[in-house]
């Protein structure tokens, strides 16, 4: 499982995330998940082919298929980020 947060340097919101985002790469480094960063505002490119309109902005990818993500959603809620993450590894 690859897992990117979309974000940008000015979002407060993806600030706030950040902390738990990297306890979470810690946690699972041995589940065989991934975890990335995209800044938007310097891969225009990608936020608009992945359909990133608003920030943070998370996308889930099987690793068979890095073409399109499985699951994504938009917002901050550690919890979300959370069950999304653990619906992903079921």
């Amino acid at each position: 499982l690859l897992v990117v947060k979309a974000e940008a340097t000015w979002c407060k919101a993806c600030k706030k995330v950040a902390p738990f985002y990297e306890s979470l790469a810690a946690a699972y480094a041995d589940k065989h998940v991934a975890f990335a960063t995209l800044d938007i505002d310097h891969a225009e490119d990608l936020a608009i082919k992945f359909a990133v309109s608003s920030v943070p902005h998370f996308l889930f990818f099987d690793p068979a298929n890095l073409d399109n993500p499985s699951v994504s959603f938009v917002g901050s809620s550690e919890a979300d980020l959370q069950a999304h993450l653990d619906k992903c590894l079921a």
